[in-house]
């Protein structure tokens, strides 16, 4: 007799929780800069109104921090 279904299904993981998990704490640290110096620049004011564009922010994040522009957005939008 087959019992298969007396046992428990796996967990399934969604994609960040996964990706969070493998991730070395070195990669994780360096991913949080990205997001904080993002995070600072695309909520800079001045007059109250918005000092940089999300496009200009992000442009400047991946420059400062030697990556592509896609990679920067993927980052900060939690697609890694």
């Amino acid at each position: 007799m087959n019992n298969n279904f007396l046992h428990k299904p796996k967990r399934i993981v969604n994609f960040v929780e996964q990706s969070a998990f493998f991730m070395k704490d070195s990669t994780r640290e360096f991913y949080d800069e990205i997001r904080r110096d993002f995070e600072r620049l695309s909520n800079e004011k001045e007059f109250g109104v918005y000092k940089y564009t999300k496009e200009w922010a992000l442009a400047k994040t991946a420059q400062r921090h030697r990556r592509s522009p896609k990679t920067v957005e993927n980052v900060v939008f939690n697609r890694v």
